[in-house]
């Protein structure tokens, strides 16, 4: 049995409507009855994590330039890079992939806020602002304190703002002491 029903939509919607039936080369009535089945499929992924980070994770992932990584494996990957000296060639490079991520995000990123919040929805920690200018990262896991406080700190240094990392038992402290110039 099908029940026929009569919506209005506004410019927008009706262009969104026009692109997908071209698109997935479907009618109207198809499109929204799959529109509708997708919705409802990831409503409560909509609404626990939100539409932004739904896009964000999205966005990371269908570029191809992220991966979802077991917590074990990261764990046990981490367990084994806190023996590695710090000058070691490994730390160099880490330095230099989070040089690349300092210039690319610089444009794109609205300050140290947002790009700790990006770094958050990858879960490495948890982020809490404890003022304007200070943030508290509760880590998942001690083993990965050593790389994420490198990951931020020259993350941050590289989008010209002047930090302290500072490191605690579970948490890292990052204050920002000046933006760039």
């Amino acid at each position: 049995m099908t029940n026929r029903v009569t919506i209005v939509l506004d410019e927008e919607s009706q262009h969104l409507l026009d692109q997908l039936k071209e698109e997935f080369d479907q009618n109207q009535s198809e499109v929204v009855r799959n529109a509708l089945k997708f919705y409802s499929e990831n409503k409560e992924f909509l609404e626990n994590y939100g539409e932004d980070r739904v896009k964000f994770y999205a966005d990371m992932l269908f570029k191809g330039e992220h991966v979802i990584l077991d917590m074990d494996h990261w764990i046990l990957f981490l367990k084994y890079l806190k023996d590695i000296p710090d000058d070691s060639e490994l730390w160099q490079e880490i330095e230099k992939v989070a040089e690349s991520h300092a210039e690319q995000l610089k444009e794109t990123i609205d300050g140290p806020k947002e790009y700790l919040e990006r770094i958050e929805a990858c879960n490495f920690f948890k982020l809490n602002q404890t003022s304007p200018k200070e943030y508290t990262l509760i880590l998942n896991n001690n083993e990965s304190k050593k790389f994420i406080k490198q990951l931020v700190e020259n993350t941050l240094r590289g989008m010209g703002y002047e930090v302290e990392v500072i490191e605690g038992v579970s948490k890292i402290r990052v204050k920002v002491t000046s933006n760039p110039t």
